[in-house]
């Protein structure tokens, strides 16, 4: 019975002794409001980073969207110019019986296009003899033009949106000459450009400048070299700038210019004072 006795006092002490250190060892008061204090630091750092990865990785894609907007629209222009008969470089160019720009359009470029194919066989020989039936004429030229953006504006100024007004392009690529459409061709252009683009004046190239674009034209309006200014603003406090531009030549033979060479018709000249390594052309 000692022993067991012994034994009680022993668990009973020890018990005890536990109890008086975990008292001992309990958190104040001050101590769990620092640990509070810390805990919400760090959970405020950590949601903070996050946003701010969030919101990097948003302006990257909107950057990158923008960038690709502005290349596919300069892409489309000069490939139209490279398609084209004749180049516009006034509004007063376009035919009188053709859709005139309306209050608020500012004038970029026309195109003058040839007679389009409806199919893939307006190629072949044996067409030329239905050519009236297969190829169509388009009377009024696609003309590209800058309309203010109404919803937009960037931290520089306003923003203005690249406007095609021509015939539209079915699945395969050909154009409907019958269909008219107004479309969007890229918007976040800026009101003066970014960098400035020079034209060699001396060579008769005109410079034109609308609101973000330059256009340089040369005096026969077969080439053109176009640059377009865009930029990406967020709360009005950080910019994000894209310059692009590039050039291109008509590859279509336009009579009024140099004359129907097949039929020796027409008054202009191909070529003045040319040589091909070193004999006359």
């Amino acid at each position: 019975m000692q022993i067991k006795h012994q034994k009680l006092s022993r668990f009973f002490s020890s018990s005890k002794s536990f109890y008086k250190f975990r008292r001992n060892k309990a958190f104040t008061i001050s101590e769990l409001l620092v640990s509070s204090l810390i805990s919400t630091a760090v959970l405020i750092a950590g949601y903070s980073l996050v946003r701010t990865t969030i919101e990097a990785n948003k302006s990257d894609e909107s950057y990158l969207k923008l960038s690709a907007k502005v290349d596919n629209a300069l892409d489309f222009v000069i490939d139209e110019i490279n398609s084209s008969k004749r180049v516009l470089d006034d509004k007063s160019q376009i035919p009188a019986n053709c859709p005139q720009l309306t209050s608020g359009e500012d004038f970029v470029i026309g195109v003058k296009l040839p007679d389009q194919a409806i199919d893939l066989s307006a190629y072949s020989s044996s067409s030329m003899t239905n050519k009236s039936k297969i190829w169509k004429s388009i009377d009024c030229p696609i003309v590209y033009t800058l309309r203010k953006d109404s919803k937009k504006s960037g931290k520089h100024g306003s923003y203005y949106q690249l406007m095609r007004r021509g015939p539209a392009l079915n699945e395969k690529g050909y154009y409907i000459p019958t269909k008219i459409e107004n479309n969007i061709i890229s918007d976040n252009i800026r009101h003066e450009p970014i960098d400035e683009m020079h034209c060699d004046k001396n060579a008769g190239w005109k410079y034109r400048k609308v609101r973000g674009i330059i256009i340089c034209t040369d005096k026969n309006r077969r080439a053109a070299e176009v640059g377009i200014s865009a930029d990406l603003t967020k709360d009005y406090s950080k910019t994000q700038y894209l310059s692009r531009s590039s050039g291109g030549y008509s590859r279509i033979q336009d009579d009024d210019l140099i004359g129907n060479i097949a039929f020796g018709s027409g008054n202009g000249n191909a070529c003045t004072n040319c040589n091909l390594f070193g004999t006359p052309v």
